[in-house]
């Protein structure tokens, strides 16, 4: 279900030269006004991809998780964004110089196929980010979001498909700029019709078609 590019060879031979760093959750790796110190290969744990409104708030852009790269727009274009990449969970992190990478992709084209398809992932996910945006009502946003997040994320189990990402209703609030208050009103309508329930803290799509014909 899940179609990330996670662990790919190339990825993890040409970070595992890098220096290992470990953070905390909630922690900074890149602030949204410092230039990167590098680039970073997931090894363990998710990371987050934020901005902050002008009111001080959080949005968050996207999650990445195990076996993806960040920042890429940096690591293509060179451009910072003045977006920030905070620890979403406990993890650990590999990370190596723009040179080394910018190098190695002269002379390995297996490692440039890898960087290639991770960054045709992130804008994958940028334009399903706005394509979100016609829908007007949150429980449409959400329902979105949670189709989004199964294509990403999704693990068949028993019960249906589990997001096997660690998710809040904050968290969704802020990937929707929505409030949580009304996150939560709508989540609990979606539990009441038994399109989704939590397990263990995980979110799980029981009626996948139901939650599209919402669309």
């Amino acid at each position: 279900m899940a179609t990330s590019p996670n662990h790919s060879p190339a990825l993890e031979k040409f970070f595992s030269a890098g220096t290992r760093l470990a953070f905390s959750k909630g922690e900074y790796i890149i602030r949204p006004e410092e230039d990167p110190s590098g680039v970073f290969y997931i090894e363990t744990g998710f990371v987050k991809a934020i901005s902050t409104t002008k009111y001080g708030e959080e949005n968050i852009l996207v999650i990445r998780r195990s076996g993806e790269v960040f920042p890429l727009i940096w690591v293509v274009t060179g451009d910072n964004r003045n977006v920030g990449y905070v620890a979403h969970t406990d993890c650990r992190v590999l990370r190596r110089s723009h040179a080394e990478l910018e190098a190695a992709m002269n002379n390995d084209t297996q490692l440039m196929r890898a960087i290639l398809v991770v960054t045709t992932t992130m804008y994958q996910s940028q334009a399903e980010r706005v394509s979100s945006l016609v829908y007007r009502t949150v429980r449409e946003r959400i329902a979105y979001f949670l189709r989004t997040l199964v294509r990403r994320f999704g693990v068949e189990c028993p019960e249906g498909i589990m997001i096997d990402a660690p998710l809040t209703r904050q968290d969704i609030a802020s990937s929707l700029s929505a409030t949580r208050e009304t996150v939560s009103r709508e989540f609990s309508y979606l539990q009441r019709k038994g399109i989704v329930k939590q397990i263990n803290g995980k979110i799980v799509v029981i009626d996948l078609e139901a939650l599209e014909s919402i669309l």
